[in-house]
């Protein structure tokens, strides 16, 4: 049912409109999550243990206020750009291959979220923790290169 609705909006003009959106969407990402590996997450170390579990708790609400609209959209927009592309004016316009990477890295993204980051900002709402701190950064690689793929099948489909 929710799907028929969806392909009764896959229009040429709606399928492009969501391949920008989409794009927009994953290169914010992909700068939010290089900032955030880059600069962000290390220096989680350099902040120690007074007050950071207050801090840390401060930094996921604000983070998701970031992070939360834009993850949502790429979710929404992959999963109607899978159905869409399945459509007689989808098919005309895209490989539908390209429409499978993109949704699979967005699973793969929300997987290595729920799997790897949340348990580790779930320690350090709690307490400074160097190895949950250690470990968040060398996790967040998979996001991070998980994005930048994204970001490129994005691309992909527009072209």
């Amino acid at each position: 049912m929710f799907d028929a609705w969806i392909a009764s909006l896959a229009s040429p003009d709606h399928i492009r409109g969501a391949l920008i959106i989409n794009a927009i969407a994953s290169w914010y990402m992909i700068g939010v999550i290089l900032f955030v590996q880059v600069v962000h997450y290390p220096l989680f170390r350099d902040i120690g243990p007074d007050g950071f579990a207050e801090y840390s708790e401060r930094n996921q609400w604000l983070t998701s206020i970031v992070v939360g609209p834009p993850m949502v959209v790429e979710a929404l927009l992959s999963a109607c750009l899978l159905v869409w592309l399945t459509t007689p004016n989808g098919e005309r316009l895209l490989d539908g291959s390209l429409a499978v990477w993109n949704i699979s890295l967005v699973i793969f993204i929300f997987g290595a979220t729920a799997l790897f980051s949340i348990p580790c900002h779930a320690i350090l709402a709690k307490r400074y923790d160097l190895p949950a701190i250690r470990r968040l950064v060398v996790t967040n690689w998979l996001r991070t290169v998980a994005w930048l793929a994204k970001g490129l099948v994005a691309v992909l489909m527009i072209i």
